[in-house]
């Protein structure tokens, strides 16, 4: 299991058996915009005008992120 959120992993560990991760977010932002998701994913890495981009996508989509990360990429 991986959890996503807004801003960046400051923290993983297990407690009690469970996982815990704790995200920062250092930008103000709407509250209505926050996002935390957990689920089983694989992480596509690419690239887009210098910055690197990040997909998370179920694992049964992972064909299909990678073609189109390579057709932009053209």
């Amino acid at each position: 299991m991986r959890s996503l959120s807004n801003g960046r992993l400051v923290e993983q560990k297990s407690e009690e058996g469970l996982q815990v991760d704790r995200w920062l977010m250092e930008q103000p932002h709407a509250p209505y915009l926050a996002a935390v998701v957990i689920g089983n994913f694989v992480e596509i890495q690419d690239e887009w005008q210098g910055k690197q981009v990040n997909y998370y996508v179920e694992p049964a989509f992972a064909e299909g992120a990678l073609s189109c990360s390579d057709a932009r990429q053209r």
